[in-house]
């Protein structure tokens, strides 16, 4: 009787094997955030500008990220992280 009851509870026939998260949380980590490094033509662009004009407008940084194929927010950032 008590086999009965056991066979009838969810998940009872497959504790051994856990739950499908953990199995697929083994099978592939976490991915983490790629690196992003700029490519020489970048830099080069950008230290011309910060070099030329220590603070430049938004109108100046929109041309460079134009320029340079990156995001407005990344020309911003990489003047910040290169001072």
């Amino acid at each position: 009787m008590i086999e009965k009851f056991e066979k009838s509870r969810p998940g009872s026939d497959n504790m051994d094997s856990g739950s499908g998260d953990d199995q697929n949380a083994a099978v592939s980590p976490p991915r983490k955030k790629r690196y992003h490094r700029h490519t020489p033509h970048q830099i080069q662009e950008l230290e011309a500008l910060f070099n030329e004009c220590s603070h430049p407008g938004e109108k100046q940084k929109q041309e460079l990220s134009r320029i340079v194929c990156l995001e407005t927010r990344k020309v911003n950032v990489w003047h910040i992280e290169s001072m």
